[in-house]
């Protein structure tokens, strides 16, 4: 065997803590790259796969109503390639705790678009057979063969469940923007055949057109077609792909792991890449005499760079390779569960793309490599003479502190020694506080993230929302039941219509809430935190919204109106305010603004507010039990949803803290080996000269206190910019997490990191005292 091979066994042996611990963080770097790439590929390649495969439609056009003749006109539009019409309803249904709602589709015979994909049992063929998603029939434990009672706005109908099913258009199954994270419970899809339609609505006919257009073809040109087609019928809108609630959110998903998979891993791989370069600089440095020996016998410069590449070659190879494997294997089964309460993921399952795990050794090499050569080539350019000489020791210059005089009188022998000891290896006290700046700023991200998440959850349910109950009527409320119990409530109606934008870019959808100006049970707050009032002027839209739009205070919009009762009618308003808006980004508007522009929505909504806490239970009972309802919510319901919707992120706040926690241990164990080494005769003088072993790991380990402390000083502003740059990635056009950090955010990853440190600095103490005073002051000979 190769005798340098053999050399660096045994020093891969001889430094057996120092590369184990980079290896732990080359280990952390590819699991975080393999786990998020393979994670978002998975669900990349997937939704591909799925869409292609059950042919997702490429627009939607809504339409009061439509006959077959004139779908079948429609599809003679030049670059149509299949076009199907259906008609969509709300079925609600009663349990003895809650009130549901099911999207009821008809469904073609000869299904081409948006099919069906049967998880179990089959497709509804009959007039008396429908086909449930699979969560809301979990959720309700049906079974294929039992049977279920709808209530539509046409007839109240008994149907026999023929099977479960999934479609690619609703991969999240949200009812509107507001409805994230999706509630399985009260809200489903459902498909029923065209006759089954025909007979709860009395005819033969269509509210929705879904087409699937020929590849490569410009869908505003065929859009345009539609609308020119349309002129004579009830037309309202086109909505493009891009545009579906649940293709958005689910691609909002995919591209949230892939920033995510650009980011943190080179974080690690960057403090691996230091922490190599440190104890590499350390092992040819002490080493310097082999080196000239070896070239004294002839060996050639790009051997020796070779031998020393090669250790950072082995501990990158492992290094990667397991860390990948781990990510590829383990990473997606940590957040699976979480990711499928949201996303419907029928026949999902979790491939290894072994790319990534070639990818993320090559990183891990790449790094080492060229941390090893830039730390071995400063010696090679020595000659050989100079190689086997002793390298003489560094001139000793006073440092800054040491000219006030005052001020170093004052200090102990041990804290000047400390002092001149960094001030002496500026370069290497740099480098090792890069690994505990890295373990700051992750540190302050995860619990940054934590404190986002609360506040979103605090400031959307205590300020936003006022109310305590959200009751929604089937129909428009004329006048409110005399069953209501006044006396011990507090209330405000509200309407609520969905609106397409058509003067931006991409005529974004949205939700318009309609409410007066005295509603005190749902407020809007501007970012100084005081409540914006809503005015006759102009309606209050959300901050992200105003954002990604470049729209401010007195900008116009232009809202179609995506309701039959006006048949797609556009108005024109200006935005009066814009707000801090967490959940659901709505926009606002006064009843009397509406009425101004000839629209009068009459409210369907209850907001109600107890007066006494302990009659809410009551008042729920009261309101649930009334027949017109079509559903009673209560705000600790929805909040305790969106907390399990978020569940998914608390997890990746958990592995971040374990995994900084992991890199600054390796930084910081790394950081006091080396400073043992290169002290050791040092130390070994001080032993002689009857040093006590306490004032001598004081010397060592108080070095470490205010390198970490230099790190946390640099980590802090580093963190801050790291946490606001990912929240912006996180941010969705229906979740906004506030950026904000507290006392909590910045003190807890201080703390953990002189934890850390102080861990290192006791874990250390037996190499300080194994130092063999004799060997170590003889070494020199």
């Amino acid at each position: 065997m190769n005798k340098l091979f053999l050399k660096l066994i045994r020093d891969l042996k001889l430094y057996k803590g120092q590369f184990i611990a980079i290896t732990l963080v080359i280990i952390v770097g590819a699991f975080f790259f393999a786990g998020f790439s393979t994670f978002s590929k998975n669900l990349s390649e997937y939704s591909s796969e799925y869409f292609e495969k059950t042919n997702l439609a490429d627009l939607w056009v809504y339409y009061d109503n439509i006959t077959p003749i004139d779908v079948q006109k429609l599809g003679e539009i030049d670059g149509i390639k299949n076009i199907e019409g259906r008609y969509v309803l709300d079925a609600n249904q009663k349990f003895d705790d809650v009130k549901t709602t099911l999207k009821l589709h008809s469904l073609p015979q000869n299904n081409r678009i948006n099919q069906i994909v049967m998880i179990e049992g089959n497709r509804p063929t009959d007039s008396h057979s429908i086909v449930l998603d699979t969560d809301y029939a979990k959720e309700h434990n049906y079974s294929v063969g039992d049977e279920i009672n709808l209530s539509t706005a046409y007839k109240d109908i008994t149907l026999k469940i023929s099977g479960f099913g999934e479609s690619s258009e609703y991969t999240i199954k949200s009812r509107d923007t507001s409805d994230f994270p999706p509630n399985h419970k009260e809200y489903g899809i459902a498909y029923v055949s065209e006759q089954t339609m025909s007979n709860i609505i009395g005819e033969n006919i269509y509210n929705e057109v879904v087409i699937d257009v020929e590849d490569g073809l410009d869908l505003n040109l065929v859009e345009n077609e539609i609308e020119k087609s349309s002129t004579n019928l009830h037309y309202f809108y086109t909505l493009k792909r891009d545009l579906n609630l649940s293709y958005k959110q689910f691609t909002g998903e995919i591209k949230q792991q892939e920033e995510l998979a650009k980011i943190l891993p080179i974080i690690f791989f960057l403090v691996a890449a230091i922490i190599t370069f440190l104890t590499m600089s350390r092992l040819v440095d002490s080493q310097r005499t082999q080196i000239g020996i070896m070239k004294a016998l002839g060996i050639k410069n790009s051997k020796i760079v070779t031998h020393y590449l090669g250790y950072a070659i082995i501990i990158g190879f492992i290094g990667g390779l397991v860390g990948s494997l781990l990510g590829s294997i383990f990473f997606p089964k940590i957040f699976m569960d979480q990711v499928r309460a949201i996303i419907s993921l029928p026949g999902f399952e979790i491939r290894i793309y072994y790319i990534f795990i070639l990818i993320a050794i090559i990183f891990s090499i790449a790094f080492g490599v060229l941390a090893s050569f830039m730390s071995c080539k400063i010696i090679l350019k020595e000659t050989t003479t100079e190689s086997l000489r002793v390298k003489p020791p560094k001139k000793v210059k006073k440092i800054l502190i040491e000219r006030n005089t005052t001020f170093w009188r004052k200090l102990s022998y041990s804290n000047k020694l400390i002092l001149r000891n960094i001030f002496i290896n500026k370069k290497r006290a740099i480098y090792s506080s890069l690994g505990v700046v890295c373990c700051v700023t992750l540190l302050i991200l995860a619990f940054g993230y934590k404190g986002s998440r609360q506040l979103l959850i605090d400031k959307q349910f205590n300020e936003v929302y006022n109310y305590d109950l959200r009751v929604v009527y089937k129909t428009p409320i004329k006048n409110l039941s005399s069953d209501i119990p006044y006396n011990d409530i507090n209330f405000n109606t509200l309407a609520q219509t969905s609106v397409v934008i058509t003067n931006i870019e991409d005529k974004k959808d949205s939700n318009l809430l309609i409410t007066n100006k005295e509603n005190n049970l749902i407020n809007n707050f501007n970012k100084e935190g005081n409540i914006l009032p809503l005015d006759d002027e102009g309606v209050i839209v959300a901050k992200r919204f105003a954002e990604r739009y470049k729209l401010s205070i007195g900008d116009s919009l232009q809202l179609k109106l995506i309701d039959s009762k006006y048949k797609g009618k556009s108005i024109e308003v200006k935005i009066s305010n814009i707000s801090e808006q967490y959940l659901n980004q709505e926009i606002f508007a006064t009843p009397k603004l509406l009425s101004n522009l000839g629209v009068y929505y009459e409210p369907s909504t209850l907001l109600i507010q107890g007066k006494d806490p302990t009659k809410l239970d009551e008042i729920y009972k009261t309101f649930n039990s009334m027949g017109n309802l079509k559903e009673v919510k209560s705000k600790n319901e929805i909040k305790k949803l969106t907390e399990e919707g978020l569940q998914n992120l608390y997890n990746m706040i958990v592995v971040l803290i374990i995994c900084a926690i992991v890199l600054s241990f390796a930084a910081i164990y790394n950081i006091s080996v080396i400073n043992i080494t290169e002290r050791i005769r040092e130390l070994a003088t001080l032993k002689v000269l009857g040093y006590q072993r306490n004032k001598i790991n004081k010397l060592i380990f108080m070095e470490n206190i205010f390198i970490t402390i230099f790190g946390v000083i640099i980590g802090i502003p580093i963190g801050i910019a790291l946490y606001m740059l990912i929240i912006k990635k996180f941010t969705l056009d229906n979740m906004v997490f506030p950026i904000t950090l507290d006392i909590g955010s910045l003190l807890y990853p201080v703390i953990i990191t002189f934890i850390v440190t102080i861990l290192c600095n006791i874990f250390l103490r037996k190499t300080v005292k194994k130092i063999d005073m004799i060997e170590s002051l003889k070494s020199i000979e």
